[in-house]
């Protein structure tokens, strides 16, 4: 650009905002995976093991 006789600032300020938004985007699906995986913490934190069979699928993953 500069070779052209124009100046980056344009280009470079268009850049920073794509970044930017593509950093809110994963800090958004950041956001939704630490609640899903709250989610699960809480489910693992009441579950007794005994209570499971061996041909179950985990109920951590499965129950609502």
């Amino acid at each position: 650009m500069r070779d052209s006789g124009q100046a980056p600032c344009g280009q470079v300020t268009r850049l920073i905002g794509q970044r930017l938004g593509d950093i809110e985007q994963r800090m958004a699906e950041l956001r939704q995976t630490r609640t899903a995986l709250r989610e699960l913490a809480r489910r693992a934190a009441v579950t007794d093991p005994d209570t499971c069979s061996e041909g179950e699928i985990c109920t951590i993953l499965t129950r609502p």
